[in-house]
């Protein structure tokens, strides 16, 4: 936002590159991005979640994008994410078990 004629960013970007930035557009699934963050970093992936009330995707990966993560997963449902390359913009679908082998692919 802007205070006097100037940009203010809220979220500085993380000190240290996230593998992935994990959000949802469904406030019931918040659980789900809860447990699948926690797998990721057993996995010994860098993994955040972002804790904004809003449920715009855009805004969202916005988020993940001023954060400078690698790849953002959007839980889709209790078993599906999306995995979105944020360096390459590439996307596909994958199993909640099968998220982890994609952003540990590199």
């Amino acid at each position: 936002f802007t205070v006097t004629g100037r940009s203010v960013t809220l979220f500085p970007p993380a000190s240290v590159r996230p593998q992935a930035f994990v959000v949802t557009g469904d406030e019931s699934f918040d659980v789900v991005v809860d447990r699948l963050v926690a797998d990721l970093r057993r996995a010994g992936a860098h993994a955040r979640r972002s804790y904004k009330a809003t449920r715009n995707i855009g805004k969202l990966l916005k988020e993940a994008s001023q954060q400078q993560a690698r790849f953002a997963v959007i839980v889709e449902s209790a078993t599906h994410a999306t995995v979105k390359d944020l360096d390459g913009q590439s996307q596909r679908e994958a199993t909640l078990d099968e998220v982890a082998k994609l952003v540990h692919r590199d």
